[in-house]
Protein backbone atom coordinates (compact mmCIF):
# COMPACT_ATOMS: atom_id res chain seq x y z
CA UNK A 1 0.00 0.00 0.00
CA UNK A 2 1.16 3.52 -0.57
CA UNK A 3 0.04 4.94 3.03
CA UNK A 4 -0.07 8.70 3.31
CA UNK A 5 3.07 9.47 1.20
CA UNK A 6 5.13 12.49 2.92
CA UNK A 7 7.69 14.39 0.93
CA UNK A 8 9.66 15.33 4.05
CA UNK A 9 9.97 11.69 4.85
CA UNK A 10 11.60 10.61 1.34
CA UNK A 11 13.49 13.42 2.19
CA UNK A 12 14.55 11.93 5.97
CA UNK A 13 15.29 8.90 4.77
CA UNK A 14 17.09 10.19 1.47
CA UNK A 15 19.16 11.83 4.04
CA UNK A 16 20.33 8.29 4.90
CA UNK A 17 21.08 7.28 1.75
CA UNK A 18 23.38 10.04 1.15
CA UNK A 19 25.22 9.49 4.39
CA UNK A 20 26.06 5.90 3.21
CA UNK A 21 27.65 7.14 0.08
CA UNK A 22 29.53 9.35 2.53
CA UNK A 23 30.78 6.17 3.80
CA UNK A 24 31.24 4.48 0.97
CA UNK A 25 33.78 8.01 -0.29
CA UNK A 26 35.75 6.99 2.27
CA UNK A 27 37.11 4.04 0.42
CA UNK A 28 37.54 1.44 3.16
CA UNK A 29 35.14 -2.11 3.08
CA UNK A 30 34.59 -1.32 6.81
CA UNK A 31 34.37 2.39 7.48
CA UNK A 32 34.92 3.99 11.18
CA UNK A 33 34.14 6.73 12.29
CA UNK A 34 30.96 8.74 13.39
CA UNK A 35 28.88 9.63 9.99
CA UNK A 36 25.71 12.46 10.41
CA UNK A 37 22.67 10.55 10.40
CA UNK A 38 19.19 12.46 11.01
CA UNK A 39 17.31 12.78 14.14
CA UNK A 40 18.63 10.40 17.11
CA UNK A 41 20.03 7.33 15.20
CA UNK A 42 22.88 5.50 15.44
CA UNK A 43 24.80 3.36 12.99
CA UNK A 44 24.80 -0.87 13.91
CA UNK A 45 26.35 -1.99 11.59
CA UNK A 46 28.15 -1.83 8.01
CA UNK A 47 26.84 -3.92 5.25
CA UNK A 48 29.77 -5.10 2.45
CA UNK A 49 28.77 -6.88 -1.21
CA UNK A 50 31.34 -9.51 -1.60
CA UNK A 51 33.11 -10.73 -5.08
CA UNK A 52 30.95 -12.97 -6.63
CA UNK A 53 29.68 -11.82 -9.69
CA UNK A 54 32.58 -11.09 -13.05
CA UNK A 55 32.39 -7.69 -12.80
CA UNK A 56 32.58 -7.08 -8.99
CA UNK A 57 36.65 -7.63 -8.19
CA UNK A 58 36.23 -7.18 -4.62
CA UNK A 59 34.41 -6.84 -1.10
CA UNK A 60 32.69 -3.28 -0.79
CA UNK A 61 31.28 -1.12 1.44
CA UNK A 62 26.94 -0.80 0.13
CA UNK A 63 24.99 0.30 3.13
CA UNK A 64 24.40 0.08 7.02
CA UNK A 65 22.08 -0.56 9.69
CA UNK A 66 21.04 2.00 12.48
CA UNK A 67 18.64 2.22 15.23
CA UNK A 68 16.73 5.03 16.59
CA UNK A 69 17.84 6.16 20.14
CA UNK A 70 14.34 7.36 20.89
CA UNK A 71 12.39 3.75 19.80
CA UNK A 72 14.83 1.36 19.87
CA UNK A 73 12.33 -1.06 18.10
CA UNK A 74 12.40 0.67 14.96
CA UNK A 75 15.60 0.09 12.80
CA UNK A 76 16.91 1.06 9.15
CA UNK A 77 18.70 -0.68 6.57
CA UNK A 78 20.15 1.46 4.05
CA UNK A 79 21.88 0.84 0.37
CA UNK A 80 23.70 3.43 -1.05
CA UNK A 81 23.69 3.66 -4.89
CA UNK A 82 26.13 3.27 -7.80
CA UNK A 83 27.55 5.91 -9.60
CA UNK A 84 27.75 3.78 -12.42
CA UNK A 85 24.34 1.95 -12.71
CA UNK A 86 24.61 2.06 -16.57
CA UNK A 87 27.61 0.25 -16.47
CA UNK A 88 26.20 -2.47 -13.86
CA UNK A 89 23.52 -3.21 -15.98
CA UNK A 90 25.20 -3.19 -19.35
CA UNK A 91 26.97 -6.47 -17.01
CA UNK A 92 23.54 -7.93 -16.48
CA UNK A 93 22.39 -10.75 -18.52
CA UNK A 94 18.47 -10.42 -16.89
CA UNK A 95 17.83 -14.12 -16.41
CA UNK A 96 15.41 -14.83 -14.05
CA UNK A 97 15.91 -17.02 -11.15
CA UNK A 98 14.55 -18.64 -8.32
CA UNK A 99 14.52 -16.18 -5.20
CA UNK A 100 15.26 -18.45 -1.97
CA UNK A 101 13.91 -16.06 0.64
CA UNK A 102 10.40 -15.81 0.31
CA UNK A 103 9.05 -19.39 -1.00
CA UNK A 104 6.49 -19.18 -3.34
CA UNK A 105 3.95 -16.57 -4.42
CA UNK A 106 1.13 -18.08 -2.00
CA UNK A 107 -2.12 -15.88 -3.73
CA UNK A 108 -1.15 -18.08 -7.32
CA UNK A 109 1.27 -20.88 -6.04
CA UNK A 110 3.77 -19.80 -8.53
CA UNK A 111 7.62 -19.53 -8.19
CA UNK A 112 9.20 -16.01 -7.43
CA UNK A 113 12.05 -15.04 -9.46
CA UNK A 114 14.30 -12.28 -9.55
CA UNK A 115 17.07 -11.30 -11.78
CA UNK A 116 20.26 -13.22 -11.50
CA UNK A 117 23.13 -10.69 -10.72
CA UNK A 118 20.39 -8.51 -8.08
CA UNK A 119 20.20 -11.88 -6.22
CA UNK A 120 23.52 -12.73 -6.62
CA UNK A 121 24.63 -9.72 -4.66
CA UNK A 122 21.77 -10.02 -2.68
CA UNK A 123 22.95 -13.12 -1.01
CA UNK A 124 26.69 -12.05 -0.62
CA UNK A 125 26.02 -9.09 2.05
CA UNK A 126 27.91 -9.58 5.07
CA UNK A 127 27.37 -7.31 8.28
CA UNK A 128 29.86 -6.31 10.84
CA UNK A 129 29.09 -4.53 13.95
CA UNK A 130 31.14 -1.37 14.60
CA UNK A 131 31.70 -2.03 17.51
CA UNK A 132 32.54 -5.45 18.25
CA UNK A 133 33.36 -6.27 14.65
CA UNK A 134 30.88 -8.86 14.48
CA UNK A 135 30.44 -10.75 10.83
CA UNK A 136 26.86 -12.13 10.09
CA UNK A 137 25.79 -13.61 6.91
CA UNK A 138 22.38 -12.86 5.29
CA UNK A 139 20.84 -16.27 6.53
CA UNK A 140 22.39 -15.03 9.80
CA UNK A 141 21.02 -11.49 10.21
CA UNK A 142 17.64 -13.19 8.58
CA UNK A 143 17.50 -15.22 11.77
CA UNK A 144 17.18 -12.23 13.87
CA UNK A 145 14.56 -10.66 12.15
CA UNK A 146 11.85 -9.74 15.00
CA UNK A 147 8.29 -9.08 14.90
CA UNK A 148 8.48 -6.86 17.58
CA UNK A 149 10.68 -4.53 15.70
CA UNK A 150 10.06 -2.53 12.85
CA UNK A 151 12.22 -2.00 9.93
CA UNK A 152 12.51 0.59 7.22
CA UNK A 153 14.57 -0.28 4.55
CA UNK A 154 15.97 2.86 2.07
CA UNK A 155 17.95 2.44 -1.32
CA UNK A 156 19.40 4.58 -4.31
CA UNK A 157 19.68 2.95 -7.53
CA UNK A 158 21.37 -0.81 -7.67
CA UNK A 159 21.07 0.16 -3.52
CA UNK A 160 17.31 0.57 -4.21
CA UNK A 161 17.07 -3.01 -6.10
CA UNK A 162 19.08 -4.25 -3.12
CA UNK A 163 16.24 -2.54 -0.74
CA UNK A 164 13.13 -4.31 -2.62
CA UNK A 165 15.06 -8.02 -2.34
CA UNK A 166 15.69 -7.20 1.19
CA UNK A 167 12.38 -5.63 2.45
CA UNK A 168 10.58 -8.64 1.13
CA UNK A 169 12.70 -11.09 2.53
CA UNK A 170 12.50 -9.10 6.01
CA UNK A 171 9.02 -8.92 5.62
CA UNK A 172 8.34 -12.93 4.70
CA UNK A 173 9.70 -13.35 8.31
CA UNK A 174 6.64 -11.29 9.80
CA UNK A 175 8.26 -8.15 10.70
CA UNK A 176 6.40 -4.45 9.77
CA UNK A 177 8.36 -3.18 6.69
CA UNK A 178 8.30 0.20 5.40
CA UNK A 179 10.58 0.62 1.92
CA UNK A 180 11.38 3.99 0.35
CA UNK A 181 13.56 3.51 -3.02
CA UNK A 182 14.38 5.92 -5.25
CA UNK A 183 15.88 5.16 -8.83
CA UNK A 184 15.62 1.39 -8.43
CA UNK A 185 15.75 -0.91 -11.44
CA UNK A 186 12.65 -3.64 -11.54
CA UNK A 187 14.03 -6.76 -9.24
CA UNK A 188 11.70 -9.53 -10.60
CA UNK A 189 8.72 -11.10 -11.89
CA UNK A 190 4.83 -10.44 -11.46
CA UNK A 191 4.99 -13.30 -9.07
CA UNK A 192 7.88 -11.27 -7.31
CA UNK A 193 5.99 -7.81 -7.43
CA UNK A 194 2.53 -9.09 -6.24
CA UNK A 195 4.28 -11.14 -2.99
CA UNK A 196 5.92 -7.82 -2.69
CA UNK A 197 3.24 -5.91 -2.11
CA UNK A 198 1.93 -8.46 0.57
CA UNK A 199 5.12 -8.68 1.92
CA UNK A 200 6.35 -4.58 2.56
CA UNK A 201 2.92 -2.92 4.26
CA UNK A 202 4.06 0.79 3.51
CA UNK A 203 6.40 1.04 0.07
CA UNK A 204 6.94 4.47 -1.74
CA UNK A 205 8.94 3.74 -4.72
CA UNK A 206 9.95 6.80 -6.17
CA UNK A 207 10.82 7.18 -10.20
CA UNK A 208 11.79 10.48 -11.56
CA UNK A 209 9.89 10.37 -14.87
CA UNK A 210 12.88 11.04 -17.41
CA UNK A 211 14.97 8.51 -15.73
CA UNK A 212 15.45 5.09 -17.94
CA UNK A 213 16.76 2.68 -15.16
CA UNK A 214 13.43 2.26 -13.55
CA UNK A 215 12.08 0.88 -17.25
CA UNK A 216 14.17 -1.89 -17.22
CA UNK A 217 15.00 -4.21 -17.58
CA UNK A 218 11.67 -3.88 -18.71
CA UNK A 219 8.00 -6.63 -19.34
CA UNK A 220 9.69 -7.84 -22.60
CA UNK A 221 11.87 -9.35 -20.38
CA UNK A 222 8.74 -10.82 -18.00
CA UNK A 223 9.96 -8.21 -15.87
CA UNK A 224 6.78 -6.35 -13.38
CA UNK A 225 7.64 -2.91 -11.86
CA UNK A 226 6.44 -3.16 -8.07
CA UNK A 227 2.94 -1.46 -8.10
CA UNK A 228 3.29 1.17 -5.48
CA UNK A 229 5.11 4.20 -7.55
CA UNK A 230 5.11 7.74 -6.80
CA UNK A 231 6.29 9.83 -10.09
CA UNK A 232 8.20 12.87 -9.57
CA UNK A 233 9.29 15.21 -12.91
CA UNK A 234 12.96 16.59 -12.84
CA UNK A 235 11.86 18.18 -16.05
CA UNK A 236 9.79 20.49 -14.48
CA UNK A 237 13.29 22.23 -12.84
CA UNK A 238 15.00 24.21 -15.42
CA UNK A 239 18.18 24.00 -12.94
CA UNK A 240 18.59 20.28 -12.96
CA UNK A 241 20.80 19.67 -16.08
CA UNK A 242 18.93 17.57 -18.39
CA UNK A 243 21.39 14.38 -19.60
CA UNK A 244 20.48 10.43 -18.17
CA UNK A 245 23.04 10.57 -15.42
CA UNK A 246 21.56 13.51 -14.03
CA UNK A 247 17.95 12.30 -14.47
CA UNK A 248 19.34 9.42 -12.36
CA UNK A 249 21.49 11.33 -9.83
CA UNK A 250 20.00 10.89 -6.25
CA UNK A 251 20.81 14.63 -5.99
CA UNK A 252 18.32 15.57 -8.98
CA UNK A 253 15.49 13.28 -6.79
CA UNK A 254 15.70 15.39 -4.05
CA UNK A 255 15.49 18.33 -5.17
CA UNK A 256 12.71 17.45 -7.23
CA UNK A 257 11.13 16.26 -3.90
CA UNK A 258 11.78 19.65 -2.67
CA UNK A 259 14.93 19.85 -0.74
CA UNK A 260 15.78 23.65 -0.81
CA UNK A 261 19.65 22.82 0.09
CA UNK A 262 21.06 19.74 -1.61
CA UNK A 263 24.12 20.46 -3.61
CA UNK A 264 23.29 19.74 -7.39
CA UNK A 265 26.97 19.68 -8.17
CA UNK A 266 27.62 18.62 -11.96
CA UNK A 267 24.11 18.02 -12.11
CA UNK A 268 23.38 21.63 -12.44
CA UNK A 269 22.33 23.38 -15.64
CA UNK A 270 24.27 26.54 -16.24
CA UNK A 271 22.64 29.56 -17.17
CA UNK A 272 24.27 31.04 -20.39
CA UNK A 273 25.78 34.42 -20.00
CA UNK A 274 24.42 37.05 -22.62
Amino acid sequence: MKGNFSRKNALFWGEFILAAEQLYKRGEKDPVGAVRLPGQWRRTQNIAMQARVEFLHQSEFIGFTARDLDNPQHEAIVFHGSQTIFDWIDDFEFSLDSFPYIGTNWSSDMPVRTEYGFTQLYESLRFTDVETGTVQSLAQFLSTVSNEVSYTVAGHSLGGALAALHGAAVGYRGAHVTSYTYAAPMVGDKAFAEAYQSLVKTSYTIVNKPDIVPKLPGSLLQYDSIPQMILINSLEYPEIKHCLTCYHHLTSYLYTLGCSDCDLGLCRRQTRQS
